[in-house]
C-alpha cells in the first residue's frame, strides 16, 4: 500500500465511526477500485457499511470475497456465518462457517469456548461465535443450546445488548418469563446508555456488534 492508500482507509474508517455510513462505504468502493479487490481491510470496512445501511445480501457478498482471500480468518468465517443468519439463509448454510470460527477460538483457548477473558483471544469474537451459536440454535429450536451459548455470552459480558436479548429469547422459549422479562429489560437499558452515552457520535453496530438481534427478538 502507498501512503494515499493507507490516508483513504483512515478517512473511510473515521467517517463510519462519524455515523457517516454512506461516506464511508464510498470512500472503500474507491480505495477497492484504485487497488483492486484484494485488500482485506477494505472488503471488511465495506461489509459492515453495506450491514449498516440494512444491506444484508451485499454485506455478504464483501464477506465472501473477504473470506475467500483469508479462508482460514476466524473473523471473515464469523462475519459470514452472521450475514447468513442475519439475511435468513438460515443455521444450516451457516454452520460451515460458523464451526471453523469455533475451532479457531477453541484452539486459541486452548480448547472449549469457555466464557473467561484470560487474555489469549479476542473477546470480541468469542462473544460473536457465542451470540451466533444461541441464534443459529433458536432458529433449529434447539432450546437448551440456545440457553447455553446465550448465557455464556452473558456472562463474559454481562453489558452486551445482543447476548442479552438472545438469552431473553432463549428464556421466553422455554417459558421462563420472569427471568426473560429480567434479561430483556437489561438489555434495553444498556442500549438506551450505549445511545445517551455517544448520541451521533458512533456508528451504526455491525454484525459484530448486533448481528442476528432483530431475528432473536421477541415479537
Amino acid at each position: 500500500w502507498g501512503p494515499a492508500a493507507a490516508v483513504q482507509l483512515r478517512e473511510a474508517k473515521l467517517q463510519r465511526e462519524l455515523g457517516r455510513s454512506e461516506a464511508a462505504m464510498e470512500a472503500y468502493q474507491a480505495l477497492l477500485r484504485r487497488e483492486g479487490p484484494h485488500t482485506g481491510e477494505a472488503l471488511l470496512g465495506l461489509a459492515d457499511c453495506r450491514c449498516d445501511l440494512g444491506d444484508l445480501e451485499g454485506a455478504l457478498e464483501a464477506a465472501q470475497q473477504l473470506l475467500a482471500l483469508q479462508p482460514a480468518s476466524p473473523e471473515a468465517n464469523i462475519l459470514v456465518a452472521e450475514l447468513l443468519l442475519g439475511a435468513g439463509h438460515g443455521a444450516e448454510m451457516a454452520e460451515p462457517y460458523l464451526s471453523r470460527a469455533t475451532e479457531a477460538v477453541e484452539e486459541r483457548r486452548g480448547g472449549g469456548l469457555n466464557p473467561t477473558n484470560d487474555g489469549n483471544d479476542a473477546p470480541s469474537l468469542q462473544l460473536r461465535v457465542l451470540c451466533a451459536r444461541a441464534e443459529a440454535a433458536l432458529e433449529r429450536e434447539d432450546h437448551s443450546g440456545a440457553l447455553s451459548a446465550a448465557a455464556s455470552a452473558v456472562r463474559l459480558d454481562a453489558c452486551m445488548p445482543r447476548a442479552l436479548i438472545l438469552l431473553g429469547a432463549a428464556r421466553l422459549r422455554v417459558a421462563e418469563y420472569t427471568a426473560a422479562l429480567r434479561v430483556l429489560s437489561a438489555a434495553r437499558d444498556n442500549l438506551t446508555a450505549a445511545g445517551a452515552a455517544s448520541p451521533g457520535s458512533a456508528a451504526p453496530p455491525s454484525p459484530a456488534g448486533s448481528g442476528g438481534v432483530a431475528a432473536a427478538a421477541p415479537a
